[in-house]
């Protein structure tokens, strides 16, 4: 989880300029052989379905990508938007 006060002063520097610069998105990751294995331990094994989700249809994404582990997903990253945030930080 985001360390609260990282996500507090991001909203806040947000605030400022008036501008979202801060949010939850969902990460999908191509795993390899031992992503694919702390994967399934994580949501198979240890039932750990707080972050870490595999695909109830493994073959959704086959004609986009070649993914010969699989893939996951992680539920909810904090994605800081620096494409907005910087120029803005810049002009003010």
């Amino acid at each position: 989880m985001i360390c609260f006060f990282a996500w507090n002063e991001y909203r806040l520097i947000g605030a400022a300029l008036n501008l979202d610069c801060i949010a939850p998105k969902n990460n999908h990751r191509i795993l390899s052989h031992a992503s694919n294995a702390a994967f399934v331990y994580q949501t198979v094994l240890r039932k750990n379905h707080q972050y870490l989700y595999m695909p109830a249809d493994d073959k959704s994404w086959d004609s986009w990508f070649h993914y010969p582990f699989g893939w996951g997903e992680i539920q909810s990253c904090w994605l800081v938007d620096l494409g907005a945030l910087l120029p803005s930080f810049r002009n003010n």
